[in-house]
């Protein structure tokens, strides 16, 4: 029994190992992914720029799930009535809640920087063990605790409020809402994902977070073809790498990784959108502002 044990343990880590290094490639993608949306912004609203993102991302799936069905190398677990449930449960509920977490990103966007929007909406790294401990029970290590009161901290240099008091920015309250988004999104995925296709529960989520966000966007905005072709290579950037090729690369590494190591790998997105910022935008920071970012990264860590 107790050598059964380790060889699972033995196993456990191997996936781990292999699924952090899934997530992240997944994470590089996101770090620039900041600076591209916030590019794409000088031409399209957000709510426009974002549905075609995700159409764009399920449009580079839809291929390789009729390749993949056509040749049989779906695999999954259980029973066909379990995968479809968790296929329709995990895509519906994950397509909503990155929906939200994404429209809430893009508008937060116009105000604030790439590099610290990255560290902010990383915050989701502190949220996933607390939030589990909460809902499903699962026991808090002491590590992450202490994760939740640096993070805190390093909220509070990184959002400004050293200078202005205990008061934020909306977009650095839109931020924090992105954050908590992304945790269900990725609690949903982490409960579903292991009996699915990752492609398609990938691409039924982009479905639905496309189709929610044309709502705001026909109400709200316009699109014309001059918006359209000037925001091209940002939606390149985000539709297909972004969207169609990273959130496929963070399925795939949920189904082998544990959440915490999971989280970890894909808290390094908050570096490279600061790097991005830096080197796309030409973005600066000010020094209590990279001392946050260092904290909220050490958090990260922590919470793992």
């Amino acid at each position: 029994m107790s050598r059964m044990s380790d060889e699972k343990k033995k196993e456990q880590k191997k996936n781990n190992i292999k699924g952090c290094i899934v997530l992240l490639g997944a994470a590089v993608i996101w770090g620039f992914a900041f600076a591209a949306q916030r590019d794409g912004m000088d031409h399209m609203g957000p709510f426009f720029f974002g549905a075609i993102r995700m159409y764009m991302g399920a449009a580079v799936l839809l291929p390789f799930i009729i390749i993949r069905r056509m040749s049989g190398k779906v695999k999954t677990s259980g029973s066909a009535k379990d995968q479809k449930h968790s296929l329709l449960f995990g895509g519906i509920v994950a397509g909503t809640a990155l929906c939200v977490a994404t429209n809430l990103q893009q508008v937060a966007l116009i105000t604030e920087e790439a590099g610290k929007a990255g560290f902010i909406t990383a915050m989701y790294i502190v949220l996933v063990p607390v939030v589990r401990a909460f809902v499903f029970h699962k026991k808090i290590k002491p590590g992450s605790w202490i994760a939740v009161a640096t993070g805190a901290v390093a909220l509070y240099l990184i959002s400004g409020m050293y200078r202005t008091g205990f008061s934020m920015s909306t977009g650095t309250l839109l931020l924090i809402g992105c954050a908590f988004m992304f945790t269900v999104q990725i609690l949903v995925l982490d409960k579903t994902a292991k009996q699915c296709d990752p492609l398609e529960i990938t691409c039924i989520e982009f479905l639905v977070t496309a189709t929610l966000t044309l709502v705001p966007a026909f109400m709200t905005e316009q699109l014309t073809v001059n918006a359209f072709s000037g925001a091209l290579v940002p939606l390149l950037y985000t539709g297909l790498l972004s969207s169609g090729v990273a959130y496929t690369l963070q399925t795939i590494g949920e189904r082998l990784a544990e959440p915490e190591p999971a989280a970890i790998a894909m808290s390094m997105e908050s570096v490279f959108s600061l790097i991005g910022g830096f080197i796309i935008l030409h973005e600066t920071i000010s020094g209590p502002e990279l001392a946050g970012c260092a904290l909220m990264f050490a958090a990260m860590l922590l919470a793992g």
